[in-house]
């Protein structure tokens, strides 16, 4: 993720695909039998644009130019965490400016 952001300098945040452990449900005892593969959108306005749907960043992926997003935040934002939301990482991304670009990693990068 850092060798693409310094190739990409417009990339302000930077997540990627993830995949999850799969166990098998019939068992008493808890057997891995495979994972899961999640892809998300690569494309800054497609990451952007699927925002509107459903949550295009997974969090646990996500790298970030700091001092960018401190900069887009405004005065009155303690930072980006709205309180008292249910889907608080969607919500946190959505209320960024559209100033900060944000794309995803085709590759997996770790297991959730």
């Amino acid at each position: 993720q850092l060798a693409y952001l310094e190739e990409h300098p417009s990339i302000d945040l930077l997540g990627s695909g993830f995949q999850t452990f799969r166990e098998q449900a019939d068992s008493s005892e808890s057997v891995l039998v495979g994972t899961r593969h999640y892809r998300l959108p690569c494309h800054p306005f497609l990451t952007r644009w699927n925002m509107l749907f459903s949550c295009s960043l997974a969090h646990p992926t996500v790298t970030m130019r700091r001092a960018e997003v401190a900069a887009a935040l405004t005065a009155d934002q303690a930072g980006p965490y709205p309180e008292y939301e249910e889907a608080e990482d969607h919500c946190c991304w959505l209320s960024l400016p559209f100033s900060l670009q944000m794309a995803n990693l085709a590759d997996s990068l770790c297991f959730l």
